[in-house]
């Protein structure tokens, strides 16, 4: 590597005026002296430049041309002065080979490629995972959340009582038995049952108010047991309906992680065993679990739907009144369509959060891929224009200098081209996965509701 100090003459001129009074001759000898000891117009004054420092510039690979450390180049971009560049490369002779000549350029005028450079060794070609399920898909990516469904089923004595000469016990449980059935795999469900001890004699009272009981704990759905389940109790005695919100609560801060909580309350009539289940469910619904109380009132009478419906709307849910066992079917048939269109939205976010990452790097690789290419045909341009001058005024190998220069830069270019190209077709393909994927997950999802629900 060549390094080398320019030296540059300055002119500077002294005009000296004396005056004097004395005679003639005197006059005469003190201009003489006076010359003697100051600086005359043609007198050189050496001021040294600083010496470019050529040795860290050597590169044999586009990638090492690009990682080059040039901040420091004085007249690179927009603070490049061509007089000043040939003055500093004045004493340029043709014995100076073509590539100390061209590292000297890129020591005072080359642009600092590496910013480039560290975005595309970094591009990001992967692509976040669709949401587990629906009512988790956001801009920013968040955590997938798990879905608790839990059911709370009245067993008090007036669910023995017929609606159409079925008992309305009967029709509830293969209502809620078909819904439960058709959730996705990935809901966690439970089944609490209350009021199933004692009677409705005020005998039994406190012991029908306390029967609380989860016969099918929080968890995965098993067809089997959750049958099982149904079966094991008949209508009994009072309505706690307070208390098994309260029992709720109580399943749902024992989990885990991110989860949505959905409560379905399927009962015939109001609180029997004095609690407050309005209070109960604003405070599940405030609580850390946040559980969105739905009731669906199966032949209540007004006063207890009333109580129903405000219940519904102090747990941030709805209140459905159902009158007979087609109405009950139909609601949770109407919840099984809901969720499936909760899967059609889920398909549509999902994918509309790929294209919007896919599209948002290819757009970036093009603008980056076109700013530095810019940029290495302005640098192509300057060194070429300034190749030509010292070959006229220094006789340098100007045709082996343009050479050099004309290689490196299609090389870049080339490499930015060619680099950019490739990392855009990794991200379509990665894209076109991930949507291919999101299509499948929700049409199985949707396919399998629709079975279960026939």
């Amino acid at each position: 590597m060549i390094m080398k100090t320019n030296k540059l003459f300055i002119l500077s001129a002294t005009l000296l005026w004396l005056a004097g009074c004395s005679a003639a001759d005197d006059n005469a000898q003190q201009k003489e002296e006076t010359a003697a000891d100051s600086p005359s117009a043609t007198e050189e004054s050496a001021v040294e430049i600083n010496e470019v420092d050529t040795s860290s510039l050597q590169f044999s690979t586009v990638e090492e041309r690009l990682q080059l450390d040039l901040a420091n180049a004085p007249y690179s971009g927009e603070q490049y002065e061509k007089d000043a560049v040939l003055e500093q490369m004045a004493d340029q002779t043709e014995k100076q080979s073509a590539e100390a000549v061209y590292l000297e350029m890129l020591a005072l005028a080359g642009e600092d490629y590496r910013e480039f450079e560290e975005f595309i060794s970094n591009v990001d070609t992967s692509f976040e995972s669709a949401s587990a399920q629906p009512g988790e898909v956001n801009g920013q990516g968040s955590p997938e959340q798990q879905v608790n469904i839990a059911v709370l089923f009245d067993s008090s004595g007036s669910m023995a009582a017929d609606v159409g000469g079925i008992p309305k016990i009967q029709s509830a449980k293969e209502a809620v038995d078909s819904f439960v059935s058709g959730l996705p795999n990935s809901a966690n469900v439970s089944l609490t049952v209350y009021g199933h001890k004692g009677t409705d004699k005020a005998a039994d009272k406190e012991q029908s108010c306390e029967a609380i009981e989860e016969v099918y704990e929080l968890g995965e759905f098993d067809e089997e047991q959750f049958t099982a389940a149904l079966d094991s109790f008949s209508p009994a005695g009072w309505t706690p309906l307070a208390s098994a919100l309260a029992s709720a609560q109580n399943h749902f801060d024992d989990q885990s992680g991110e989860s949505e909580n959905l409560i379905y309350v399927v009962s015939d009539g109001m609180e029997t065993c004095n609690g407050n289940p309005v209070k109960q469910a604003e405070q599940l619904n405030q609580s850390g679990a946040k559980a969105i109380v739905n009731i669906i009132g199966f032949d209540v009478e007004n006063d207890g739907q009333k109580q129903l419906k405000d219940v519904a709307d102090a747990g941030d849910g709805t209140y459905s009144t159902v009158r007979n066992d087609q109405e009950l079917k139909a609601f949770f048939e109407k919840e099984t369509t809901r969720i499936i269109n909760e899967w059609y939205q889920w398909e549509s976010e999902n994918l509309n959060k790929v294209y919007k990452s896919e599209t948002e790097r290819i757009n970036e690789l093009y603008d980056q891929e076109t700013e530095f290419i810019n940029a290495t045909y302005d640098e192509e341009t300057r060194f070429k224009e300034l190749s030509y001058e010292l070959e006229e005024a220094a006789e340098i190998d100007g045709a082996a200098v343009r050479k050099l220069i004309s290689a490196t830069a299609i090389d870049m270019r080339q490499f930015a081209r060619e680099t950019s190209n490739d990392l855009r077709k990794e991200l379509r393909s990665g894209g076109n996965d991930h949507r291919e994927e999101t299509r499948d997950k929700a049409k199985e999802e949707r396919e399998e509701l629709r079975e279960n629900g026939d």
